[in-house]
């Protein structure tokens, strides 16, 4: 039977942040330690667009920093900063999932921020999704609202995600190969334990229709709140 840390992957946003050291990092922790250090302690992390931009070679560096558990999930952006045209988009897409291809079996898969203007029509949607077909598994990112029916259906046609982001009031949507939840800021516990048991129960229905398919739960924030990520974990073993 499968264990819930391997139903459920959970890690933050990031693992450079100022404000961990002295706190989850110690005080003479070198920066190059400190994605050594986080694996020690999570399974998954996620890629901000800065960090890949900050260096030439950085993903094989970070296979080599982390822990063989580690597993990593990519950011993208599509006309979140500014509104280039779809030609663009999809250039800009084929060299992000090419740079993610090199984390190799480490790499989970890719969160597309895709901006209202795009996510809003269904021609552009699909083309998006439809470049995307043939890389890693995707989970899409409009904000937090809930898909509609049309764009579920896109959904479901190139087995992509929705990214949920906890919201009580709305059921996950979860969809494809990989389901991602992000929540950001201090969450209680009762609250916290109604995301987590919702992410196991709609990652265990995933993995009967797709065994490699991948739910991982995304903590947020500025910087991410290590205690919330400490907690969900508990919280998951107690499950």
């Amino acid at each position: 039977m499968t264990s819930p840390q391997h139903e459920l992957l959970i890690g933050t946003c990031g693992w450079q942040h100022a404000a961990w050291k002295g706190g989850f990092y110690p005080d003479d922790l070198p920066a190059d330690w400190q994605l050594t250090y986080y694996s020690n302690e999570f399974r998954v992390v996620l890629v901000p667009r800065v960090y890949r931009e900050a260096c030439d070679d950085c993903a094989t560096q970070w296979l080599e920093d982390s822990g063989e558990s580690l597993q990593f999930v990519c950011e993208v952006d599509v006309g979140v900063h500014g509104a280039p045209d779809m030609r663009a988009v999809l250039a800009s897409l084929t060299e992000d999932f090419a740079w993610a291809d090199g984390l190799g079996r480490r790499n989970a898969g890719v969160l597309c921020n895709v901006s209202r203007k795009f996510a809003q029509h269904e021609d552009d949607l699909e083309s998006i999704l439809k470049a995307c077909t043939h890389n890693a598994p995707v989970c899409i990112d409009c904000g937090g609202e809930a898909p509609l029916p049309w764009q579920r259906e896109l959904l479901e046609r190139y087995q992509a995600g929705w990214c949920w982001h906890g919201d009580s009031d709305q059921a996950a949507p979860f969809t494809g190969r990989l389901a991602l939840t992000r929540i950001a800021g201090e969450t209680q516990p009762r609250e916290l334990r109604a995301i987590v048991e919702t992410c196991l129960v709609q990652g265990r229905r995933m993995r009967e229709a797709d065994a490699a398919s991948v739910s991982a739960l995304l903590i947020d924030g500025d910087p991410p709140s290590i205690e919330t990520a400490r907690n969900a974990r508990v919280i998951m073993e107690l499950l």
